[in-house]
């Protein structure tokens, strides 16, 4: 599975959430550190939702970005990038980032 993480730079730091997974979110002092804390904040909701027996909801929201449309400079830093993170249920679920 997919999931889509919003990034975002909020004052001083970056904030980041997925939209499939209501309550998930974390944030850090860099755009790298918050999606580390990212990556872990889903691992544990996924854990938590399984370990309470609860269905583990199917990614819905979809990004349109195309880095074509962008110049090469740009496209550097505003990529997506899949994470892979392993749960507690199987195999490892991907996540993917989305720079805003």
């Amino acid at each position: 599975m997919k999931y889509l993480f919003v990034l975002q730079k909020v004052n001083q730091n970056y904030a980041a959430y997925v939209p499939d997974l209501p309550g998930c979110v974390a944030s850090g002092k860099t755009a790298d550190e918050a999606r580390k804390a990212m990556k872990m904040a889903v691992e544990w909701h996924l854990h938590g939702l399984a370990a309470d027996g609860l269905p583990i909801p199917a990614p819905a929201i979809q990004d349109d970005y195309d880095p074509k449309q962008h110049s090469k400079s740009k496209a550097k830093t505003e990529t997506n990038a899949t994470e892979t993170a392993k749960t507690p249920t199987g195999p490892a679920k991907r996540f993917k980032f989305f720079k805003s």
